[in-house]
């Protein structure tokens, strides 16, 4: 069966089949299947560790820590003034060692650069200031 197009050009109608046999003047009509999307992930799901550790280029991650009790980040740093970053002298006991052994694609190691703690990446007091602040750590890293 032929459709007129918007052009005005005929074009095939996608729910008939049209064969060279004779059909004996009887069309048959093909119906589309009706695809199911996939189920929604369950509300109350909690990420893990893991699917908060975000690669961002070929050689910077970002990856969400949160500081509970007395447990530290475990890093110890140096400040680059220029431009303004943070690089990883030792990994310590704490959180990032966590992280690490939680994370093997994306472990945060030594001569790593931190280059933005929570969004703060134009002064090296102020990151310091918002790893000492804040509880929840959101810490873009380059690999060396």
């Amino acid at each position: 069966m032929q459709l007129p197009s918007s052009a005005g050009l005929p074009m095939d109608d996608p729910l008939t089949n049209e064969t060279d046999e004779p059909s004996n003047g009887k069309e048959v009509v093909v119906e589309a299947e009706e695809q199911q999307p996939p189920p929604p992930p369950p509300k109350d799901s909690v990420p893990t560790p893991k699917e908060s550790g975000e690669i961002m280029k070929e050689n910077t991650f970002r990856i969400t820590l949160e500081k509970e009790g007395d447990i530290r980040i475990g890093l110890d740093t140096v400040a680059r003034k220029q431009p303004p970053a943070l690089k990883i002298k030792k990994v310590k006991d704490g959180l990032v060692k966590m992280w690490n052994a939680s994370n093997p694609d994306l472990q945060v190691k030594e001569d790593y650069l931190i280059l933005e703690v929570n969004g703060e990446s134009t002064d090296i007091e102020k990151m310091y200031g918002a790893i000492s602040a804040n509880s929840l750590l959101r810490l873009l890293i380059q690999r060396s």
